[in-house]
């Protein structure tokens, strides 16, 4: 079933919120990549430097054809859906490219969680949160029995931080994506109150428009100090 126009507005209206948070994340890990880069006295690139510089200039490239898409209007679920999971794919490349288990940066999965909670609601939040254990555990993985990673240098971890870094992280992605769920909804129940009151005083403000043009006479209200009002 197609969202109504104001759901779908709002939905715009956070996707469009969830690409500039992208776009301004992505910018600062550019800023890092170049004074890292800066810093370094060796001229080349290494090969995890050259593949973050080209993740960078695809996410950059996504944001704008997600804006050109949002333009012309197509804000559905589905279009939510694609931008979240661009953004476990991100975050899985970014935790591959800074340590993968020893990463710093696995807490970009948890963005991910809260973007889809706020985007797509309850459900959408815990569905993503597993996709993001499961996509944390296929990166450890993958470095730890060298199916991918061996070109960057990547960490391998032994077996028993590698069982409590995977676990630790499956342990917080689902409680961020409850925490998460239910805060969006706590978010939309507000919000569908706001829109009932607005709704309400849209009828109480036709209502005396009605009354007051069917009165045969006309009518004055003035304040305490005897000020006309209206």
């Amino acid at each position: 079933m197609a969202p109504a126009p104001s759901e779908r507005t709002e939905l715009r209206t956070k996707l469009t919120w969830l690409s500039v948070f992208r776009v301004a994340a992505t910018s600062l890990l550019l800023v890092v990549l170049i004074v890292r880069q800066a810093l370094t006295p060796a001229v080349d690139l290494s090969p995890a430097d050259s593949l973050a510089f080209g993740l960078i200039i695809g996410v950059y490239a996504l944001t704008l054809l997600y804006a050109v898409a949002l333009r012309r209007g197509m804000a559905g679920r589905k279009a939510a859906y694609v931008q979240v999971s661009g953004d476990i794919v991100l975050a899985s490349s970014v935790v591959f490219l800074t340590g993968a288990g020893d990463s710093p940066f696995t807490f970009t999965y948890s963005l991910a969680v809260v973007g889809a909670a706020i985007l797509l609601g309850q459900r959408a939040g815990l569905i993503v949160a597993a996709a993001c254990t499961v996509a944390f555990a296929a990166v450890v993985l993958g470095v730890q029995y060298q199916l991918v990673g061996t070109q960057f240098d990547a960490h391998r971890l032994p077996t028993g931080r590698l069982i409590f870094v995977v676990l630790s992280n499956a342990i917080a992605q689902v409680f961020i994506g409850a925490l998460a769920s239910y805060l969006a909804r706590l978010l939309a129940a507000a919000g569908g109150r706001v829109m009932a009151g607005e709704a309400r005083i849209e009828q109480l403000v036709d209502l005396q428009e009605s009354i007051l043009s069917a009165m045969p006479s006309g009518l004055v209200t003035c304040d305490r100090e005897g000020t006309i009002t209206f």
